[in-house]
């Protein structure tokens, strides 16, 4: 990954899970993973 900003968008998630009451999507950047995770409330 070269030095500099990067614009991602987890909407473009290679990567979506659902567990029970939760939302957890995933993209790359460069070498690393990042991921989001939403939970619904009373999870």
């Amino acid at each position: 990954m070269s030095a500099g900003i990067h614009k991602l968008d987890f909407a473009s998630s290679e990567d979506v899970r659902t567990p029970d009451k939760t939302r957890v999507e995933t993209i790359t950047v460069g070498n690393a993973k990042v991921a989001r995770l939403t939970a619904q409330p009373g999870w």
